[in-house]
């Protein structure tokens, strides 16, 4: 399914309004216009949760009506990544079936990101050796198909497991492995979330010199990607 498909023709069809309910504030006194405004900034957060329901709301239905093949469980895919950080419930629900359909019908692809998904989902409700053991499973079907980027992604799963149990060393170890490997196929994104976890790792074991230079070389490459977010949130 192409998500950007009903996302695109929403997005046509708001920016035409929004232009219209422009034009109406303009031919409001001045003193009107900040009303104006704050309505339509009002309005532009109702569409953009509606336009996420939408999607949402489309993904379940075509998981419906899906018979039980790989297409399932893209789809499923989806939807676990919708759920993922908005109900967790709802997310390991659909994570379980997909790895079942996945095991099923031996769709390697679909294992690869399902056992991700629940491991995943297993650190963020710290069920810790739950998560180590899917993030495993994962990497193992990633080394068979050689998905190199599933595992640069999985490897830094394993990575922030470690990291938050305190076992700084492994995680240092296995964030080195991957830095390697994002530096080997050219991956900017995480050559710096590797220098990222390397400051965090530096700084908790007191090396805060290594930390800082770590921190830098992140921010670097994170300004050169255009992610003001991600540097904000270090």
């Amino acid at each position: 399914m192409d998500k950007g498909f009903f996302g695109h023709r929403i997005l046509i069809s708001t920016k035409g309004y929004y232009r219209y309910l422009g034009f109406i504030i303009n031919l409001l006194p001045m003193r009107y216009h900040k009303i104006g405004l704050t309505a339509i900034l009002a309005l532009f957060h109702l569409s953009v949760i509606s336009q996420k329901e939408r999607n949402i709301d489309s993904l379940l239905t075509v998981y419906r009506n899906s018979p039980n093949d790989s297409t399932k469980v893209k789809t499923s895919l989806e939807i676990v990544s919708h759920y993922m950080y908005k109900n967790i419930d709802s997310a390991k629900f659909y994570a379980e079936k997909e790895l079942v359909l996945a095991n099923d019908i031996d769709y390697l692809f679909g294992q690869m990101r399902a056992n991700h998904q629940m491991g995943i989902i297993s650190y963020h409700t710290s069920v810790y050796d739950s998560a180590v053991y899917y993030s495993n499973n994962s990497l193992d079907i990633a080394k068979i198909l050689n998905h190199k980027k599933q595992q640069i992604r999985v490897g830094h799963s394993l990575a922030v497991v470690d990291f938050h149990q305190g076992n700084y060393e492994s995680a240092s170890q296995t964030n080195d492995k991957i830095l390697a490997l994002s530096e080997q196929m050219g991956d900017s994104l995480m050559i710096a979330v590797c220098h990222d976890m390397k400051a965090d790792i530096g700084d908790r074991r007191g090396f805060y010199l290594l930390a800082q230079k770590n921190a830098l070389k992140a921010v670097r490459i994170f300004e050169e990607l255009n992610l003001p977010i991600r540097k904000a949130d270090m």
